[in-house]
């Protein structure tokens, strides 16, 4: 086992300016050859710690490119209802234009509205779990706004 570990050390392309670079190349999660084979190639960098960097910035360079694009969410359409305002400025106002936008919305954008609603009870933090708060903050709003607050 000691002799393995040994012909590993001997190994020519992995050399004690190298490890920088070794501990870097783990962390963007590259394989040691690709690391090797570009402190090998690259001829610009003067120093070994000017290798690991160059060789950091590749890798960095070839992940962004490689990295496919996040799929953009396809925009929603909501009904007429959904563009009503709510208003927050007591909880009856607001409970009254939550019962509008329900006669106008459809039933699943009524629903995702309500979920919203639900939601940033909990983890609106300046509402502090107090409905008059969370009305007041949401005065104004739009419920296709309120439903885009949420982060599902």
């Amino acid at each position: 086992m000691k002799q393995a570990n040994r012909k590993t050390l001997k190994n020519p392309s992995f050399t004690p300016a190298s490890r920088p670079a070794l501990a870097l190349a783990l962390a963007l999660g590259i394989t040691f050859t690709q690391v090797a084979c570009a402190e090998d190639n690259d001829t610009t960098a003067s120093t070994p710690d000017a290798a690991a960097s160059q060789s950091a910035a590749d890798a960095q360079k070839a992940a962004k490119d490689t990295a496919a694009a996040p799929a953009e969410k396809p925009a929603i359409k909501y009904s007429a209802g959904m563009q009503i305002p709510v208003d927050g400025t007591s909880l009856e106002a607001f409970e009254a234009s939550l019962a509008d936008i329900k006669t106008k919305a459809t039933a699943a954008e009524y629903q995702s509205l309500e979920s919203a609603i639900q939601y940033l009870m909990v983890y609106d933090l300046s509402a502090k779990r107090d409905k008059t708060k969370l009305a007041a903050n949401l005065n104004g709003q739009t419920g296709e706004e309120i439903v885009g607050r949420v982060k599902w």
